[in-house]
């Protein structure tokens, strides 16, 4: 059992979680606190970020079922979470919550022994007499130097991780044009992505067969109200491949419900993921 976990300040802009409700945000902070709580790991020992059956939930939570229901769906909406065989998990929980490469012991004792080879003058002689204040204001000004110095190196090492994940990113991207294609349809969509969801789009333009496909998925979006989030793309084109249509084409096709706030029609039969 873990006794804490990450929460990102990214929560107070985060588009995503500013569209649930008060309720359901604090639901969503229990939540990460029992999946830590429970610290489920896969063979490897990654953390999978897996918490229960509903039933199960709401009894650990003590909160009503229906309105975990409520709030469970709102999540899935989002791609917050997912079920499978009828548990729970928090998405991307163990990208999210291990620790950076910077963090790890090897790394920090790394860190350490470069600062000190960097900033120790060999000096081992003290001064002699009684220094008085010339003391206190050498120490004040040393400590004020250690202190700039371990902010420094911490603006360094956040430079680092940083730019070997852009390079990551960049690396593994498809074509940039679509790339630009794809986000200008999001921007148009008034969806503000966070590093996560932009991941998870250009995942989706990976598996689209084809952008044009993707583009119309959008404009279905626009002819139906929905917010078309990582998650609603996701379903539009599993339905594309399953039946062998454009968006739109079939019957039935996937409608937002009145006040165009992204919810799928109660009688819209979700289609399951094509493997």
């Amino acid at each position: 059992m873990k006794t804490w976990v990450k929460l990102y300040t990214e929560v107070n802009h985060d588009p995503a979680i500013g569209t649930l409700t008060w309720a359901q945000r604090g639901i969503w902070t229990a939540l990460l606190a029992l999946a830590g709580e429970i610290d489920d790991r896969d063979e490897y020992q990654a953390e999978t970020g897996a918490l229960d059956t509903l039933p199960n939930i709401a009894w650990r939570l003590r909160c009503d079922v229906g309105e975990l229901r409520d709030a469970i769906a709102a999540f899935a909406e989002r791609n917050m979470v997912d079920e499978r065989d009828g548990v729970f998990y928090i998405t991307h929980y163990g990208k999210r919550q291990r620790r950076p490469p910077s963090a790890k012991p090897e790394a920090v004792k790394e860190r350490v022994q470069r600062h000190r080879a960097q900033h120790d003058d060999g000096s081992s002689e003290e001064d002699e007499g009684d220094g008085g204040n010339d003391d206190v204001t050498r120490l004040k000004r040393a400590g004020n130097e250690d202190v700039s110095r371990r902010n420094a190196l911490r603006v360094e090492e956040s430079r680092e991780d940083t730019e070997k994940s852009r390079v990551e990113v960049e690396g593994n991207a498809p074509d940039s044009d679509d790339t630009d294609r794809l986000f200008s349809l999001v921007e148009s969509a008034g969806i503000l992505v966070n590093p996560m969801m932009a991941e998870e789009y250009v995942d989706l333009m990976r598996d689209a067969p084809s952008f044009a496909v993707l583009e119309e998925a959008f404009r279905e979006a626009v002819r139906t109200g929905a917010r078309p989030y990582p998650s609603w793309i996701r379903k539009v084109l599993d339905r594309c491949q399953r039946e062998g249509c454009m968006p739109g084409e079939w019957k039935g096709a996937p409608r937002a419900s009145p006040g165009g706030n992204g919810r799928l029609s109660d009688d819209y039969q979700m289609p399951g993921r094509v493997a």
